[in-house]
């Protein structure tokens, strides 16, 4: 399309993973290099009472091609049929299967269900199993940030000071909101710091630094430019009035950010600060 900087595939179950997806993933420049692929369980018996129409060796099979991707997950513990040794193969296929994130969700019943009535395993073991997945997961997560110090990305910044990279990793960074910025990954040297361990922390790009759009962006967050103050006016004199056209430019300056500015990247080797 036309103007498309980037796109993500939200959700997509593991059945539809397959060659000419995995094709057209590594085609197409503006996709990003991430999947969001639900396991639900990785035990077979279980995804059997739950009715799932794959096996875990199968998830493991139609994965094996997108192993340089960032690949998350969702998993239900405390399912009736799951007890620990089908736990431990969930969390056993997790680390196999490479997942960097794994959203937990405790089975809880539905009336109308054939499991409404079968809800053998205690809330107690749910929120521990809950616990021991999420630690597997916070630990796959800093494991892949890690192994992104150093490198270079292209990160989309869809908040104030937070932004996504080209595979969804999540990153520090201090740009427009909307815009696409290149940036290099690295540890941050402020002292007193104390940066999210769920974030990249992102360090300047050696190079030109790019032209001054708008605003510019700030090589400090504790350095403000000074101002230049505007003569002064003559109390008497009517004030002129502003066109639609200011006006809505003051509402985007209070607000941050601009919903009509096109998303352009940066120029390789630009300097972005974090």
């Amino acid at each position: 399309m036309p103007g498309l900087a980037r796109l993500r595939l939200s959700s997509i179950e593991v059945n539809h993973v397959n060659d000419e997806l995995v094709a057209a993933l590594r085609e197409t420049p503006t996709l990003a290099h991430h999947l969001h692929v639900p396991l639900q369980s990785g035990d077979d018996r279980v995804l059997r009472a739950m009715a799932r129409r794959y096996t875990s060796a199968t998830y493991l099979r139609r994965l094996e091609a997108l192993g340089d991707f960032n690949l998350t997950t969702d998993v239900i513990v405390g399912f009736p049929a799951e007890d620990e040794p089908a736990f431990r193969r969930t969390v056993g296929l997790v680390r196999a299967a490479g997942i960097t994130k794994v959203h937990v969700f405790p089975y809880s019943p539905r009336p109308g269900t054939r499991t409404a009535a079968e809800d053998s395993v205690p809330p107690a073991i749910k929120k521990e199993r809950g616990a021991r997945l999420r630690a597997v997961s916070h630990a796959a997560c800093i494991e892949r940030w890690r192994s992104k110090l150093g490198t270079d990305d292209v990160v989309l910044v869809d908040r104030p000071g937070r932004g996504y990279g080209d595979d969804y990793s999540p990153w520090l960074v201090d740009a427009p909101v909307g815009e696409l910025v290149r940036v290099r990954a690295g540890r941050s040297r402020r002292r007193g710091s104390s940066l999210p361990d769920d974030c990249l922390f992102c360090r300047p790009v050696q190079g030109r630094r790019p032209r001054a759009r708008g605003r510019r962006l700030r090589r400090d967050r504790g350095h403000q430019p000074a101002r230049r103050r505007a003569p002064a006016r003559d109390p008497g004199a009517a004030r002129p009035e502003r066109s639609a056209r200011s006006a809505s430019s003051s509402q985007t300056r209070r607000s941050g950010c601009s919903n009509s500015s096109p998303i352009r990247p940066a120029r390789p080797g630009s300097r972005i600060t974090g």
